[in-house]
């Protein structure tokens, strides 16, 4: 049956010649040596399936990542902040979340809005596009 072979590994030496094949049954454990004829024994693989087969390499420019932990200079132990970088790293002063969520003025309307008039150009602006 067909489907009762898979391929498992292809050994291709350096000049492009095969020199072995192993394959495995999917019904028997472990792998079975098959009869390989002498012309596939003999077969060489071409300059493009060669330089294929070759591992890609990394660009010349490559630098691996640095590692997770590394010494602290001494200079960064010795470092002395400014005051202007004192002032910057305070966190933002701001009221507490629940007098701004329950503000029972949010929705009220000035009395100077109310009043308010609404100019030529607004009310010009403000018409739909005659088209």
């Amino acid at each position: 049956m067909a489907g009762q072979w898979q391929l498992v590994w292809c050994q291709i030496a350096v000049d492009g010649t095969m020199s072995h094949l192993c394959v495995t049954s999917r019904r028997e454990p472990g792998y079975t040596e098959l009869q390989v004829s002498k012309f596939a024994l003999q077969a060489v693989a071409s300059p493009r399936t060669i330089e294929l087969a070759r591992a890609k390499r990394l660009h010349p420019d490559y630098m691996p990542p640095r590692d997770a932990q590394w010494p602290v200079s001494k200079a960064a132990k010795q470092a002395v902040a400014t005051p202007r970088l004192v002032e910057l790293a305070q966190p933002r002063k701001r009221p507490p979340m629940d007098l701004t969520h329950f503000n029972p003025d949010a929705f009220t309307v000035k009395e100077s809005a109310k009043k308010a008039t609404c100019s030529a150009r607004i009310q010009e602006l403000a018409r739909p596009i005659k088209r």
